[in-house]
């Protein structure tokens, strides 16, 4: 009877082992979704590596019962097909990679213990955007606040247009010929705008020409002017506002005869004026500015005083 036990023992042991390994292979194979890691949760992001400043890629997922090992194979897309960029076997639920911007797909297919393919894993679409490295894209002098000043040299031309006076009744049409220049700093910016100062000289020629004779003069001047600027929504665009005074001068004024020339005539007055312009920075510190100056000029023991406007259009830098 021992010996009987002893066989039924053996008998019984090798039905349970059987039955143990039976129930498990059965549940490989008829179960194959178990290992399917693909239709798990899964998870793709970019992180930034400390160490050499690269961007890595992590695609992770849920992992599955009895897997031996997983297959991950990811291909990227070149024009109306795909081309394999990786293939990797791994025994975690994860695989980190570094590629470049563009259109990929890949898939993840389970090994179970036997080593067999479990399922047909599908493939899954994903795309890589293009970091934007952060940078300066432009600057406005008018919006940044900087303890620096903002030097600036500017020329252009300004012809003279008469509005009032004995000498513009003389000189009453308009003189083309015409020059300024601007060399000046702003120091103070705020957000209300920016503040500054600048000299301002200027030139114009004046000439007449009648039947019996022809009046000429030169007509030159230098402003010390105070300068605000006011930055537009477009942070390349401006409006200037000068308010300024100086000296004006009448040089070189005389008249021509058919008999001769009469004496040439010198003056030097107080003048003062203001004006408004546009600017507009077209290339890095270099910028374009056209407005319009009014300028008038005092003059002692004379019944009228003196007064024109100047259209200007000019070219300058920012240093």
């Amino acid at each position: 009877m021992a010996i009987k036990v002893r066989g039924m023992g053996r008998v019984c042991a090798a039905l349970i082992m059987s039955v143990i390994l039976g129930v498990t292979v059965f549940s490989r194979e008829e179960d194959p979704a178990v290992f399917t890691a693909e239709e798990n949760t899964k998870k793709f992001y970019s992180y930034l590596r400390e160490e050499d400043g690269s961007f890595i890629q992590h695609l992770s997922w849920q992992g599955a019962e009895y897997v031996r090992h997983y297959e991950v194979v990811i291909e990227r897309k070149e024009g109306n097909g795909y081309i394999e960029v990786l293939r990797e076997t791994t025994g975690e639920t994860f695989i980190e990679f570094s590629f470049g911007a563009g259109s990929y797909r890949y898939r993840v297919q389970a090994y179970d213990l036997l080593n067999r393919p479990s399922g047909n894993a599908p493939w899954k679409d994903f795309t890589i955007i293009p970091v934007q490295s952060p940078g300066i894209n432009g600057f406005s002098p008018g919006k940044l606040k900087s303890p620096a000043p903002d030097f600036f040299v500017s020329a252009g031309y300004a012809p003279l247009v008469p509005l009032y006076g004995n000498l513009f009744d003389l000189f009453d049409t308009i003189h083309f010929p015409g020059a300024y220049a601007r060399v000046g700093f702003v120091p103070f910016k705020t957000d209300f705008g920016s503040f500054g100062f600048e000299l301002n000289p200027f030139w114009d020629y004046l000439a007449i020409s009648r039947n019996d004779y022809k009046g000429t003069s030169h007509l030159a001047g230098i402003h010390v002017n105070a300068l605000y600027q006011k930055g537009l929504p477009l942070e390349t665009m401006f409006i200037n506002v000068r308010l300024g005074g100086g000296v004006t001068s009448l040089l070189d004024f005389h008249f021509t005869y058919a008999t001769g020339a009469s004496q040439s005539m010198n003056g030097f007055y107080i003048s003062a004026g203001a004006d408004i312009s546009f600017q507009w920075f077209f290339f890095r510190s270099f910028y374009l500015e056209a407005g319009l100056a009014y300028r008038h000029i005092i003059t002692p023991g004379e019944p009228f005083q003196q007064g024109y406007i100047s259209p200007f259009a000019g070219i300058g830098i920012q240093l």
